[in-house]
């Protein structure tokens, strides 16, 4: 009897998985139509807005809109990575063992920071 119920629960953990993964599918590609769509709408609004409304005004629309556009597209690649790895990842990456050893503020040198005159003036302390 153990062994039926236990059989039973694994066919139905099984259902729900699956059911769960085409939840996240169809989610996937609603955010990815949403974003098309939107993209497509912003920039035909801005063309037809364009001669009559104030230019400030619709490119600050327009790149409101592209920003929603930008995070639709990060979520919509946050659940495709999840549905190939089966992993979530969320917030701060791990950082390899190089770049810890330089501390939290490492970063390259910008191009005016390797010039002779930024060393000698940060070297001689002024």
């Amino acid at each position: 009897m153990y062994d039926r119920v236990t059989d039973s629960v694994r066919q139905v953990f099984a259902w729900m998985e699956r059911l769960d993964r085409w939840g996240y599918i169809t989610v996937g590609f609603s955010l990815l139509v949403i974003s098309v769509l939107l993209f497509v709408h912003s920039w035909a609004q801005f063309a037809t807005a364009y001669r009559t409304e104030p230019f400030l005004l619709i490119s600050l629309t327009l790149v409101n809109q592209l920003l929603l556009v930008i995070i639709l597209l990060e979520l919509f690649r946050t659940i495709v990575r999840f549905l190939e790895t089966d992993t979530l990842r969320v917030g701060r990456t791990r950082r390899s063992a190089s770049s810890r050893a330089y501390g939290a503020c490492s970063r390259p040198a910008r191009g005016w920071e390797t010039s002779g005159m930024y060393r000698r003036i940060f070297s001689s302390g002024i």
